[in-house]
């Protein structure tokens, strides 16, 4: 009874393990890379860094809170500073295409 048991187990493990090396190297191939690129933003009336990120923020690259801490610490400014209508701030971005 062992025996069998042993015999159906392998004969699983050598059936499941390609099949999740393959699944993993086609997850990989499918993966685009993408590019940091910055771009400038004037700021508006109420703006605030928080409603900056919300609408700029890439969630594959940056939560909320770590695009507000890189945008502050490029355009030197505090996170929680009050930002003044018609500054112009770097705001970065991520894009597929390569840009020369």
């Amino acid at each position: 009874m062992r025996t069998k048991i042993a015999i159906i187990f392998s004969v699983m493990m050598l059936t499941i393990i390609p099949f999740s090396i393959i699944a993993k190297a086609y997850d990989a191939a499918e993966e685009k890379e993408s590019y940091k690129y910055y771009t400038y933003y004037t700021v508006q009336y109420g703006d605030t860094l928080e409603s900056i990120a919300k609408e700029y923020y890439d969630e594959e690259h940056y939560t909320v809170k770590s695009y507000i801490r890189e945008v502050a610490g490029i355009n030197t400014i505090d996170a929680n500073s009050r930002l003044r209508t018609g500054t112009v701030i770097a705001i970065p971005y991520y894009s597929d295409e390569y840009i020369y």
